[in-house]
């Protein structure tokens, strides 16, 4: 069935969870893990995520349960929670879903674009050989979105024109993570100056900056959101 519908690679292995932040740091903790992508909120799949990878061998994706419980990964997280599904990327979504048809596969969850994968598509499938499975274009077969909002540039930053009631709120959610390890001064407020700013600081970060200001983060501008100014300069452009 893998080689019908043309699958290139094992993109993730996908465990679910209703602890999202403990099973994110049990698995950062792990000797050679590194974030990938994340953490952030898929809007379109109703899950927090966090794509941690092992020196290149092997991809975690954890999909975390979100607070009201509303999400289609609510029934495993009941019953445990755990490994959930493989995803395979391809080269054509369209075609290997034809093909995956052809072998006895049934879509469970039609081609859409999604948040983690910055536009890409990914689709669901049930087989009764493999169980639940994804397929996810492979890099070099979508056209990239372009209305994600700038950041400005690491070697010149653009200082925010923002209402200082939005710098206060952001301050408080810095606080609230970083209990301790703050320097003074708010514009040394970035990764490598501030102690507990490691992976995991930056996970719940993101987290509560999310649920605060009730924004979704792209996965493409997580890496470049490292100082207090960044995340400031990010939330000014939002509506």
């Amino acid at each position: 069935m893998l080689k019908e519908i043309g699958a290139l690679w094992v993109d993730h292995v996908a465990v679910t969870t209703g602890s999202f932040e403990e099973t994110s740091r049990h698995f950062l903790a792990m000797p050679g893990a590194r974030t990938l992508r994340g953490p952030g909120w898929n809007n379109s799949q109703k899950v927090h995520f966090l794509f941690v990878t092992f020196g290149g061998d092997l991809c975690i994706e954890v999909l975390g349960l979100p607070e009201n419980g509303d999400s289609p990964i609510a029934a495993h997280v009941d019953g445990g929670g755990g490994a959930y599904h493989l995803c395979y990327a391809v080269a054509d979504l369209d075609m290997s879903l034809k093909a995956a048809r052809s072998v006895g596969a049934r879509v469970i969850v039609e081609p859409r674009a999604d948040d983690a994968y910055d536009g890409r598509r990914v689709a669901f499938l049930m087989h009764p050989a493999h169980g639940l499975f994804e397929l996810v274009e492979a890099y070099g077969s979508f056209a990239p979105r372009t209305s994600l909002p700038e950041l400005p540039a690491a070697t010149a930053p653009a200082k925010p024109s923002v209402n200082d009631d939005l710098a206060a709120d952001l301050e408080s959610a810095f606080r609230k993570i970083f209990t301790k390890g703050l320097p003074e001064a708010r514009d040394s407020w970035r990764i490598g100056e501030v102690e507990t700013w490691d992976s995991l600081g930056h996970m719940r970060l993101v987290m509560e900056v999310e649920r605060r200001f009730d924004v979704s983060i792209p996965s493409a501008n997580l890496s470049r959101l490292r100082s207090f100014d960044d995340f400031l300069s990010f939330l000014s452009q939002q509506d």
